[in-house]
């Protein structure tokens, strides 16, 4: 049985190998298949960030079988590295490396990510439902709501572009929202926000129709 130290170098090589896109050396691999430690680590399911997935499940089957195989905590967010994939992966890429290089934090910051899927789904379903409030609310303070609700339903990776399209859907004005859909696809949100002002101004405040209607508009009208 090889030591953890030996273990562990393995594990460090087979991390360098995945990082510069090249396959592990066979040498490599077969210590980490052949030793009983790495059975049980590799024995957990890798986790992606799926919905279908729970963060938790996977935390204490990955927990429990690192205290089986003996892994110092000073080296545990390196088998936590390789037991994620997909979009987990992506947001422990992204940690602070202070984070990534410290287990429990990055687990923290997971955990904020990913526990409990449902809430996600539910934050997702009041994103999508979330209209501008005219005469409640300023485009500015409208695109700020959406973009503190997307910060608990969504990834970075489809914040950015979440935002910008329920922006313009939630628009309840016809010629703002006209004036958003003739916008170049180029405009960041933050640009949209700039041509609502411009255009508010020479927008009659009687000039208002539902979405249904909205959507039908004439751009040329």
């Amino acid at each position: 049985m090889a030591t953890v130290a030996e273990l562990q170098a393995a594990v460090q090589q087979a991390l360098t190998a995945r990082d510069s896109g090249t396959a592990a050396p066979t040498a490599t691999q077969n210590a980490i298949n052949n030793q009983p430690q790495a059975q049980l680590l590799t024995a957990v399911d890798q986790y992606s960030g799926r919905d279908t997935e729970v963060f938790e499940q996977f935390l204490a089957a990955l927990s429990s079988n690192l205290t089986l195989a003996g892994i110092p905590d000073s080296q545990r967010h390196n088998y936590l590295r390789l037991r994620l994939k997909g979009s987990a992966l992506l947001v422990y890429n992204r940690l602070d490396p202070a984070v990534r290089d410290d287990y429990n934090q990055a687990i923290t910051a997971l955990r904020a990510q990913y526990k409990n899927a449902n809430n996600r789904q539910l934050r997702g379903i009041k994103f999508d439902a979330r209209n501008y409030q005219e005469g409640k609310e300023t485009p500015r303070e409208y695109l700020d709501a959406l973009r503190t609700l997307a910060e608990k339903a969504f990834a970075d990776t489809e914040r950015v572009a979440r935002v910008r399209d329920r922006f313009v859907k939630g628009m309840t004005t016809n010629k703002l929202k006209k004036k958003l859909l003739n916008a170049p696809v180029t405009d960041a949100v933050d640009q949209l926000v700039d041509r609502l002002g411009k255009a508010d101004k020479a927008c009659p405040p009687d000039d208002r129709v539902n979405a249904v209607s909205e959507l039908n508009a004439d751009p040329d009208d």
